[in-house]
């Protein structure tokens, strides 16, 4: 049986280690950019967002689901009463959640494009590069957005390794 202290390191580590999944698809992301391909850029900037949201429910000893939509279960976090979150944290939850959505709504269209009664429009029809650096510019807004929740918390201090890489990213 985990004691309560062994919990709380639990959940660190299963932030931190869903934090550290997130280096390869913020590296892909920068290539498929420089290399102007959108279908892969917002493919990896879906997984970037997805894994920066399962962080921050591992943090709240939740497991993440193994869905593609984590703002949804971040959400029942917030609105679960028995867990305490101060106003000013939840804010900044709503605002990770609705920038979250954004990219989430995409769902399969960078992977297969959208499927028409006559043809199927490919990811490179639907996204442009100025679509793709609007997400681009939510992902990092997620991204600081997280960084100051995680400086907010009083073990800070077990995620600094982590939370510099992200400020890399920035």
């Amino acid at each position: 049986m985990l004691r309560k202290n062994e919990m709380v390191i639990s959940n660190i580590q299963i932030c931190k280690d869903w934090l550290s999944l997130t280096a390869s698809d913020w590296q892909s992301v920068n290539r498929a950019v420089e290399d102007k391909n959108v279908a892969s850029a917002m493919f990896h900037l879906q997984f970037y967002v997805e894994k920066l949201l399962k962080s921050l429910i591992s943090i709240f000893a939740k497991e993440a689901l193994t869905n593609h939509f984590p703002s949804k279960q971040l959400n029942q976090i917030i609105e679960d009463e028995t867990i305490k979150i101060d106003q000013e944290n939840i804010s900044v939850i709503q605002r990770i959640i609705i920038l979250s959505r954004s990219l989430e709504d995409e769902r399969t269209r960078p992977r297969y494009g959208v499927r028409h009664s006559n043809r199927i429009v490919s990811p490179e029809e639907i996204y442009t590069m100025e679509t793709i650096q609007l997400f681009y510019d939510d992902a990092k807004t997620i991204t600081q957005l997280l960084i100051g929740f995680y400086r907010s918390l009083p073990f800070s201090d077990l995620l600094e390794t982590e939370l510099k890489k992200l400020e890399d990213y920035l």
